[in-house]
C-alpha cells in the first residue's frame, strides 16, 4: 500500500493520473448528454437556432414558454387530482 502512495506522489506519474481523471470526466459528460431522451429532444431543437432569423427565434421562444406553461399546469392539476383522491 505504501508503494502505491509513493507511486502516486511521484511527479513523473502525474500525467497518467491526469489523463485517467480527464478521460473519466469526459466519458461521464458524454453519457450525461446523450442518455436522457428528453434532453436529446431539447438539444435537437437547439441545433437550428444559429440559422433562424430574429422573428423565427421569437416564435420558437414563445412556443417553448407556452409548452413549459402547459406542462407545469398539467403537473399541478395532476397533483391536485391525486391529493383529492386521498381526501375521499
Amino acid at each position: 500500500m505504501i508503494e502505491f502512495f509513493s507511486w502516486f506522489t511521484d511527479m513523473s506519474n502525474s500525467k497518467t493520473v491526469a489523463a485517467v481523471i480527464f478521460f473519466t470526466v469526459f466519458v461521464g459528460i458524454i453519457i450525461y448528454v446523450f442518455t436522457n431522451k428528453d434532453r436529446k429532444a431539447r438539444y435537437d431543437g437547439y441545433r437550428m437556432i444559429p440559422l433562424l432569423d430574429d422573428e423565427d427565434l421569437g416564435q420558437v421562444n414563445s412556443a417553448r414558454a407556452e409548452e413549459k406553461r402547459a406542462q407545469t399546469d398539467a403537473s399541478h392539476s395532476g397533483q391536485n387530482h391525486v391529493s383529492n383522491d386521498h381526501k375521499a
